[in-house]
C-alpha cells in the first residue's frame, strides 16, 4: 500500500512538472434565466402572478491551473448584471399590476473541467460549487394598469441579504488564437440556497426574507492567454 501511495504521488509530481501551466483571461455573455419565487408573498401584494424571467448581460474574469492538458482548476469572478423576474396578475376588479424586481450579484466559482478533446481544438466538461453574493439593492417597478388612461408607475428598493451557495455544470471549448485561446462555454447556473431580501413589517420589524431561487443558462465568450 505504502509502495502504491509513493508510485502514485510520484506519477502526479511528474505529470504536473511535465505539462501544468496557467491561463488568465476575459469572457462575456448572457445569461437566460428561468428564476422560480420562493415566495410570492414577498415579492407581489395580492394573487397568483404569472412569472417571467428576463435576460442580462455578465462579464467574468477567470484564472485556470492546468495539470495536464486535460484537467485543470478554474476560479472565476463573474458579474451578473441587472438579472430580473417579472410578475403580472390581475385583480377581480380587473386592475392589471406587473411587478419588477432587478438586482446584480458577483457569482465566484471554483470549477474542475475535463477536455476529452484537446487537440486541435479543445472540448470539454465542468462542473463546480459557487458563492453568489448580491451588489446593490433589490430594485423594483410596479406598474398599475386601471384601465384606459388610468396608468401609475411606482419605484421602491430592498436591502439585499446573505449569500446565496449553487452548483454549476456545462461544456467548454477553445480555439487556438495566438498566445492562447478563443474560448466558450455554456453553463447552467442552479441555486441550491435562494436570494434574499430585507422587508419591513406592518409594525415596523425588519425581516430577512427568501426571494428567488435563481436558474440560468449562460453563454459566453472570451480570450484565455496561456504561460
Amino acid at each position: 500500500m505504502k509502495k502504491l501511495l509513493i508510485f502514485v504521488l510520484a506519477l502526479t509530481i511528474g505529470l504536473t512538472s511535465a505539462h501544468s501551466y496557467f491561463g488568465v483571461g476575459l469572457r462575456a455573455g448572457a445569461l437566460f434565466g428561468f428564476h422560480s419565487l420562493e415566495d410570492d408573498s414577498n415579492f407581489v401584494d395580492i394573487g397568483k402572478p404569472s412569472v417571467e424571467s428576463k435576460n442580462n448581460f455578465n462579464l467574468a474574469v477567470f484564472g485556470a491551473y492546468y495539470f495536464t492538458d486535460r484537467f485543470s482548476l478554474q476560479g472565476e469572478l463573474n458579474f451578473m448584471i441587472k438579472q430580473a423576474i417579472e410578475a403580472s396578475f390581475s385583480t377581480s376588479g380587473g386592475t392589471k399590476l406587473t411587478q419588477t424586481g432587478t438586482y446584480s450579484v458577483l457569482d465566484i466559482p471554483v470549477l474542475l473541467k475535463y477536455a476529452f478533446i484537446y487537440q486541435p481544438i479543445t472540448i470539454g466538461l465542468l462542473a463546480g460549487p459557487y458563492l453568489s453574493i448580491p451588489i446593490g439593492e433589490f430594485e423594483y417597478v410596479y406598474e398599475y394598469d386601471w384601465g384606459g388612461s388610468l396608468n401609475d408607475t411606482d419605484e421602491d428598493s430592498y436591502e439585499t441579504d446573505g449569500t446565496a451557495f449553487g452548483l454549476t455544470v456545462g461544456l467548454f471549448g477553445g480555439v487556438p488564437m495566438g498566445p492562447g485561446n478563443i474560448v466558450v462555454d455554456i453553463r447552467f447556473l442552479f441555486d441550491l440556497t435562494p436570494q434574499k431580501a430585507k422587508f419591513i413589517d406592518w409594525d415596523g420589524k425588519t425581516t430577512s426574507e427568501d426571494i428567488i431561487k435563481r436558474r440560468g443558462v449562460a453563454l459566453t465568450l472570451g480570450y484565455e492567454l496561456l504561460f
